[in-house]
């Protein structure tokens, strides 16, 4: 995608003369990157692919209004636990001494 262009007036020297000339050049108001932090606050037992939505937070076009951010969450296997539910399980053998 490509920023929409802006007209700007250059002064441009022909010999002895001065010429003003009307060129298209990329808008940096319109078309500025900028770093955006996004946080989130995850419940404890959350499910697999429980969708957590950030409204409005992706890019913007001018005169469009900015989509939202979707994230998905994914689940990690572990050593010594495993997920049922919203519930962590782990096999254990003890001795009855213990």
């Amino acid at each position: 995608r490509s920023c929409p262009a802006e007209t700007k007036v250059v002064q441009r020297r022909m010999g002895p003369m001065l010429i003003n000339e009307e060129v298209q050049v990329p808008s940096e108001q319109l078309c500025r990157e900028e770093v955006k932090t996004l946080h989130a606050v995850i419940e404890r037992g959350a499910e697999e692919d429980t969708a957590v939505t950030f409204e409005r937070s992706s890019e913007q076009s001018p005169g469009e209004v900015p989509g939202d951010v979707l994230l998905r969450l994914r689940s990690e296997g572990h050593a010594a636990f495993t997920r049922r539910g919203a519930d962590l399980e782990m096999d254990l053998r003890i001795s009855l001494r213990q």
